[in-house]
């Protein structure tokens, strides 16, 4: 059976009209909430109306909980708890009945207790698709059988996210443990950098011990910090050398992003030239630069593909021949709105003769990296000619399969 909440129903109107029999077949309840958290699963030995409540848990406990320990979750005005109570008493376990009993209770915005009728509902229909999705069931498209979403979901070793925000596997959750763990450490390595750089200046055993910290610093944690200050450092006119130099104590696999990104992004060509050196150093931070180059070149922002496809030449990788070509040359779009015309008139009033006016123009780019690029790769030069390029692609490589990586 479905697990279910019984709550505690006070309105005397609702206790004195129902027997225990008729309410367990009315809502099949046997979890019961506790006001300290958790719940209780079991069988309900004696009536609701009694002030202490006998549970017999399945291990075959009997407990005794005090009515004053479970959470008061429903009640009722009068009226309406009569007309619960009738129709509690004097119907039989249905369909019609649990929906019609779910609508009365969330006219009285007794929330729980309609989603308890909604459960019955589900368990006496199985197949009723809108009242499954109502009681926040769903059918599992592996057994085809309808389940509330936690129970699945735990079947399937899924793990509830804090404060109930959807669910996540495992894996996921132990990856986010580590990244938040990461966080924090580059948290403190930042500030401990900081606290360095303040006192290296100083004269005596603290400018000392500041000096030996940074000298000797290689810890990849510290990699998104020495960056951060190399960016500055460059944005404020300064070579960036400094922090190159600390950049290279770095392990090159942990550092590698940090070049790509340097080689895409940075204004300062002689950084980005040492950059692109460090990266063809070896085959893997060389292959991973290329990658990201070559997701650059697919932009439709000229310094981007300007950029990107001389970074490319710089890796010297022939595969980037087919987009190169592609790229030799791209539309640019601009949309100008002139403002409209106002004119006088002859007794010195001001009307608009003439609305704003919105035109579309197509400029026609000329990439001169990218024929730059293709001029090294090939020794041709067809200039801006895509379809020369192309011909001379299928005739020089296409046709004789040959391997288009990186010349040894």
């Amino acid at each position: 059976m479905m697990r279910r909440t019984i709550f505690v129903l006070m309105s005397s109107g609702i206790v004195t009209g129902i027997s225990l029999g008729q309410l367990a077949t009315a809502v099949r309840a046997d979890s019961f909430e506790l006001r300290a958290g958790g719940t209780i699963s079991g069988t309900l030995l004696n009536d609701l109306a009694s002030e202490v409540l006998k549970i017999k848990t399945s291990d075959g406990v009997t407990l005794e909980i005090p009515k004053s320990k479970l959470k008061t979750s429903v009640v009722l005005p009068t009226e309406q708890a009569k007309i619960y109570s009738d129709g509690l008493s004097s119907r039989e376990d249905s369909v019609e009945l649990h929906k019609a009993l779910s609508q009365l209770c969330l006219q009285q915005s007794q929330s729980r207790l309609a989603f308890a009728h909604r459960e019955r509902v589900v368990e006496l229909a199985p197949t009723d698709q809108h009242w499954g999705e109502l009681s926040g069931y769903f059918k599992d498209e592996i057994t085809g059988e309808w389940g509330r979403v936690d129970r699945i979901n735990q079947s399937k070793g899924m793990i509830q996210k804090a404060m109930g925000k959807g669910w996540d596997t495992p894996q996921s959750q132990a990856i986010a443990e580590v990244e938040k763990k990461r966080k924090i450490e580059k948290t403190k390595m930042a500030e401990a950098i900081d606290r360095a750089l303040k006192n290296s200046n100083q004269v005596g055993p603290r400018g000392l011990e500041a000096a030996q910290f940074l000298q000797n610093l290689n810890d990849p944690v510290a990699i998104d910090k020495i960056a951060d200050l190399l960016k500055k450092d460059i944005a404020n006119g300064g070579t960036g050398e400094h922090w190159m130099d600390m950049l290279a104590k770095m392990p090159l696999g942990s550092a590698t992003s940090v070049y790509i990104e340097l080689a895409t992004n940075s204004l300062s060509i002689p950084l980005v030239d040492q950059c692109l050196e460090i990266l063809n150093s070896n085959e893997f931070t060389r292959e991973a630069a290329f990658d990201s180059f070559m997701q650059s070149l697919g932009s439709k922002e000229v310094k981007v593909i300007e950029r990107a496809a001389s970074n490319i030449q710089a890796v010297g990788d022939k595969r980037a021949i087919p987009k190169l070509i592609i790229k030799l040359v791209s539309l640019l779009k601009r949309t100008i709105t002139t403002p409209g015309v106002n004119a006088v008139s002859n007794d010195g009033s001001v009307a608009q003769t003439q609305g704003p006016i919105t035109r579309t123009f197509e400029d026609l780019i000329k990439h001169q990296a990218v024929l730059s690029a293709l001029i090294s790769f090939s020794g041709e030069n067809f200039q801006f000619d895509k379809k020369a390029w192309s011909y001379w692609y299928a005739h020089t490589y296409a046709k004789e399969n040959l391997d288009l990586r990186r010349d040894p």
